[in-house]
């Protein structure tokens, strides 16, 4: 922010900084209004999307005559905003409220800018929140104060005590975890309780629902089978097990980890579906002579990488010795048995269906964007946005950033 106008900034990527001329692009979003600056950031940064994009596809000795030629302007790319801003010093020095004498002393500690920005607008943090608002506007009964009290404590414990709308995904997934791994609930704490802080809380600083509020639920994983989610050292125990005990078992494992693909897809595969490269190496989850995939969106490409990669170079080799491996049901059943018993040495609770939620898991966790993820796993794309496919090279990217999250 410069002054109280709200300002975009990005980094540009070192493959075309030479081109571009700059190593970050700057834009004046032209208003004071946070949700509106957020609005145009996203709208901005689309932009520089595709001209990143556009730029990084091409060839070097291209690269050096466009950089001579100077044909790149930033300008082409950047939004020309219309000015939306208050001027917050003269609405309050004309408007017909006086400062109090309180707080004016109060500006001693805060910043004049903070106090004329108006710093009762902003969002506190969880604990400040509970005291200062939702303790003194809630009708309580001593004994149900205890139990918010409890409650609110226990969820700083797991997941920080931050602002109100800083919280997310992870830290729903992190409080869901932390109660599994308790043999019973502790006496007092209440999800529900949690929840209506956080959502009159959002409700009073008019801020919208984010998916921290829609996750913020209790999925005991013993009765919910298919919403458990690997730990970071279960996934590391299954990775080390694969790579000592080679077999055809363990390369099905193998590939599923990273791809998020069901145990039906991956022995379905014939050696034709499977391509192995130097650089670029993925599988074809599409119909063949072993089956039929009638839903369009689950015929998809499946980069492979990590672990993954190793366990596709195996079930290709393999296959092209024996491409009638696995045609008989009964082995079929009897390989899915075998794996399930592998992952049972190293996850009391998980299965061989569990690794398509805990690779979408990882993925929400880098910020991979919803549409990249629908593709990746085949699931359903909801909206026409996302109707197009995702290119091997994008989805590649995201899941090489994975780590054992």
């Amino acid at each position: 922010m410069h002054g109280n106008i709200f300002w975009y900034q990005r980094a540009v990527p070192k493959k075309v900084h030479k081109l571009i001329g700059v190593k970050s692009i700057k834009v004046s979003l032209k208003t004071n209004k946070i949700n509106i600056a957020i609005q145009r950031s996203k709208l901005q940064a689309l932009e520089h999307k595709k001209m990143f994009g556009a730029l990084s596809k091409i060839d070097n000795p291209v690269l050096k005559f466009l950089n001579k030629k100077k044909t790149i302007n930033l300008k082409n790319y950047e939004i020309k905003f219309m000015d939306d801003f208050d001027d917050l010093v003269s609405n309050h020095f004309f408007s017909n409220q006086s400062m109090p004498l309180n707080e004016i002393k109060k500006t001693k500690k805060k910043s004049i800018e903070n106090y004329l920005f108006n710093v009762q607008n902003s969002i506190p943090i969880l604990s400040d929140y509970f005291r200062n608002f939702f303790a003194r506007e809630y009708n309580f009964k001593v004994s149900e104060f205890k139990n918010y009290k409890r409650s609110l404590d226990f969820f700083i414990s797991v997941c920080g005590d931050k602002p109100i709308n800083s919280y997310d995904f992870i830290d729903a997934r992190q409080l869901n975890e932390k109660f599994n791994s308790i043999e019973k609930n502790f006496d007092g704490i209440s999800i529900s309780k949690i929840k209506n802080i956080f959502t009159r809380g959002f409700r009073k600083f008019n801020l919208e629902n984010n998916e921290f509020i829609v996750n913020l639920k209790i999925v005991k994983y013993k009765n919910n089978a298919n919403e458990y989610i690997f730990s970071t050292d279960e996934l590391k125990n299954i990775e080390g097990f694969c790579k000592k005990s080679v077999s055809f078992e363990s390369s099905i494992l193998a590939v599923i980890v990273n791809t998020g693909c069901s145990f039906r897809e991956i022995i379905g595969l014939t050696s034709n579906d499977i391509y192995i490269d130097r650089y670029q190496s993925f599988i074809t989850i599409r119909s063949n002579g072993l089956r039929q995939i009638k839903n369009l969106y689950k015929i998809r490409t499946v980069p492979l990488v990590g672990l993954s990669l190793w366990g596709g170079e195996y079930l290709y080799s393999e296959l092209k010795k024996n491409p009638n491996h696995y045609l008989d049901k009964k082995k079929i059943i009897k390989a899915e048995n075998a794996i399930n018993k592998i992952i049972r040495n190293f996850s009391e609770l998980g299965s061989i269906r569990n690794f398509r939620k805990s690779l979408i898991s990882r993925l929400v966790y880098i910020n991979c964007p919803e549409e990249v993820i629908l593709d990746i796993v085949g699931k359903s794309k909801k909206h026409n946005l996302y109707n197009s496919q995702i290119s091997i090279d994008i989805k590649r990217s995201w899941l090489e950033q994975l780590k054992f999250i």
